[in-house]
């Protein structure tokens, strides 16, 4: 698809490009949100000490979906204020991600699951190495990320239509602001 634009000295151009760059990264914001309130407190490796989930600071379990309601809530009043958003837009955020989280919540179950049994540690430290089995393992939690990252996906392209592209534009420079600091920058 083409599409042409008059230009005024490279403005509009480069108009275009920011719109580009923030969708790009309120996709990742986005994302980052749903995955680390699901998959990252699934590995208590990667949260704040042995037991621990990033978000919920307790020992890991089954997430119910009355957390993932409060969770998402939370995550979206945080985002609302940085962005300004409406009463109506966060209510839509709120119900996009919550849909997506319980959506993914099966899949998170599984892979913890897989985890809890050693799956993984059992194929490799068998008598015997079985390499199809091995495989087997891959493709099969392959397709449970691909699955999930699909269903993410259609959340993040539905909250950006929710989105106005000056509120795309803040979460971007916001991202950008904490991309140059690393991942050990926290405010206040």
């Amino acid at each position: 698809m083409s599409t042409q634009v008059a230009t005024n000295g490279g403005g509009t151009r480069f108009m275009i490009a920011i719109g580009r760059v923030s969708g790009a990264v309120i996709a990742l914001a986005i994302a980052a949100m749903i995955g680390a309130a699901l998959v990252g407190s699934a590995n208590a490796g990667w949260g704040w000490g042995p037991g621990s989930s990033r978000f919920g600071h307790g020992p890991m379990g089954t997430l119910e979906p009355a957390e993932v309601q409060e969770k998402v809530e939370r995550m979206v009043a945080h985002l609302a204020i940085e962005i300004d958003a409406t009463d109506e837009q966060k209510q839509q955020l709120t119900t996009i991600f919550v849909s997506a989280a319980n959506d993914l919540l099966p899949l998170r179950a599984e892979m913890m699951e897989s985890r809890r049994a050693g799956e993984l540690v059992g194929l490799l430290t068998a008598p015997t190495v079985d390499r199809a089995a091995i495989e087997t393992f891959r493709a099969e939690k392959l397709a449970l990320a691909d699955q999930a990252s699909r269903r993410i996906a259609t959340a993040l392209g539905e909250a950006a239509e929710v989105l106005t592209p000056e509120q795309r534009a803040e979460i971007g420079e916001r991202l950008k602001f904490l991309m140059e600091f690393g991942r050990g920058f926290h405010r206040g």
